[in-house]
């Protein structure tokens, strides 16, 4: 039986400050109590789990800037494509390219990808109603920020 491996792709401090330039009220109800099912989805889309763990060069050569690769995640999956570009690369979601700031961070079981946006669009934020889970997703959001903050340079 192979061990469940994990590639994260964490967006940075910087990532969720633009974040919340460009889409305040999202990013505010982000961190309200009842919103925290949404938040625990969003995460889940950040998290690869496979029986390995992914190299933005193993990244690169699955999904190249022509063919979309599709990856699993932990809510639903993850459709990417990767480039180079002097030296720095990109990943590709839902139509926009996101700089891949720091590649590779290797980690007991599995990657880390810091990245300069999160996976995330103002309408993955929905206001209505309360759901389960609410608090451990917005740990897990604190925590995904906290370590971005501990990788950056």
């Amino acid at each position: 039986m192979l061990a469940l491996l994990f590639t994260y792709f964490v967006p940075r401090d910087h990532a969720w400050l633009k974040f919340q330039l460009r889409h305040p009220s999202a990013f505010k109800a982000l961190f309200r109590e009842h919103i925290g099912y949404y938040t625990k989805q969003i995460l889940e889309r950040h998290v690869i789990r496979a029986g390995r763990a992914y190299t933005v060069s193993d990244l690169k050569l699955l999904a190249n800037e022509t063919h979309p690769f599709v990856l699993p995640t932990s809510r639903d999956p993850l459709r990417l494509r990767v480039k180079e570009s002097d030296k720095n690369y990109y990943v590709e979601w839902n139509g926009h390219w996101i700089h891949v700031f720091r590649p590779d961070v290797e980690c007991t079981n599995g990657i880390i990808h810091v990245i300069d946006e999160p996976f995330l669009l103002e309408s993955d934020i929905r206001a209505t109603g309360k759901a389960a889970n609410q608090i451990p997703a917005v740990l897990l959001l604190l925590s995904s920020m906290l370590l971005a903050r501990m990788l950056r340079d």
